[in-house]
């Protein structure tokens, strides 16, 4: 009678040099223990070319919402502060002379009938 060969199985590389376990094993559900939060950081203080990036925008007529980006191409989430629209200009667009077009609508504060 024929003999039929045993049928090899494969394994992952990975569990071969200890990654993960495979599926068949029951993986023990251990949570940390509870540890206290820990306080977020204070944010770094404003440089001085921070400052005088944000005296640029204002000085452009938008207002930051947030810090300096860290680029001058970067976007810079402002508003307008002639309508209020939210924009964002990057500083190097600023420097070069772009200004908000003001879109003025019936939310505008300066709308007339």
């Amino acid at each position: 009678m024929d003999e039929v060969p045993e049928q090899k199985r494969w394994i992952s590389l990975g569990l071969l040099f200890g990654g993960h376990t495979p599926p068949t094993e029951a993986m023990p559900l251990t949570f940390p223990a509870s540890s206290p939060p820990v306080p977020p950081e204070a944010p770094a203080p404003y440089t001085t070319e921070e400052l005088e990036d944000e005296e640029t925008m204002r000085a452009a007529g938008y207002a930051p919402k947030v810090r300096f980006p860290g680029a001058r191409s970067m976007p810079w989430p402002s508003e307008c502060i002639t309508c209020g629209q939210p924009r964002r200009p990057s500083l190097q667009d600023v420097e070069r002379g772009m200004r908000c077009q003001h879109v003025w609508g019936r939310n505008s504060p300066t709308f007339r009938r």
